[in-house]
This record gives C-alpha cells, sequence and structure tokens, in this order.
C-alpha cells in the first residue's frame, strides 16, 4: 500500500514541478503545447472545484478579475506578479490551471479565446 501511496505522490510533485517550469517564466503563451498537455492530464476532484470557488470569492471580495489574474499569471513572470498582486503565486497558478481545465471541458470556444488573448 505505501508504494501506492509514493507514487502518488510523485506523480503530484512531478505534476507540480512541471507547473512550476512552465509558468515561472515570463509569457507561457510561447509554450501553448505544454499548457494542452498539462489541462489534458488534469483530472479534477471536487476538492479542486471547493478550492476553485472559494479561490473566486476571495478575488471578488477583493475587486479583481479572475481572467485577469489568470492572464497575468501566464504573461508575467514569477517575480513580476509577486510586485503586482498580493496573492501566493503558485496558489494562482494550480487556480489557473483549473480554470483553464474547466473551461476546455465546459467551452472549448472559451479556452481557444482565453489562451489566444495575450
Amino acid at each position: 500500500m505505501s508504494n501506492v501511496i509514493d507514487f502518488i505522490s510523485m506523480k503530484k510533485r512531478k505534476h507540480e514541478e512541471q507547473l512550476f517550469n512552465l509558468f515561472r517564466k515570463a509569457n507561457s503563451f510561447q509554450n501553448r503545447e505544454q499548457i494542452d498537455k498539462l489541462v489534458d492530464e488534469k483530472k479534477l476532484t471536487v476538492e479542486d472545484h471547493k478550492r476553485f470557488l472559494a479561490f473566486l470569492a476571495h478575488l471578488q471580495a477583493k475587486n479583481i478579475e479572475p481572467t485577469e489574474l489568470f492572464q497575468s499569471v501566464l504573461t508575467l513572470s514569477k517575480y513580476q506578479f509577486e510586485q503586482r498582486y498580493p496573492f501566493n503565486w503558485f496558489t494562482v497558478v494550480q487556480n489557473c490551471l483549473t480554470f483553464l481545465t474547466i473551461i476546455k471541458e465546459k467551452n472549448h470556444k472559451q479556452y481557444e479565446r482565453f489562451l489566444s488573448l495575450r
């Protein structure tokens, strides 16, 4: 059983490393294939949805437009993002991936439109 748990945690850690490496540089839009791959590999859980909805509520309370924030995390470097926004960068990256996964599943045209904005 511990082998299964180790495998799951290793897979999660590898996924987080891929996210970190893709998003930490400025203009992640240039790596569209990698973004698509991460979105396609993402399996949403109930926890992901709960965390995402709580994050959206927090953004609404701070009067921050979610799509603007997610575009910023894709276009700015980690350092630039942290200078501009009072949020944990990696939390926004994770929520951006959840956002992209949801819109790709529900409205592929919106997904394409979002990733074409720069």
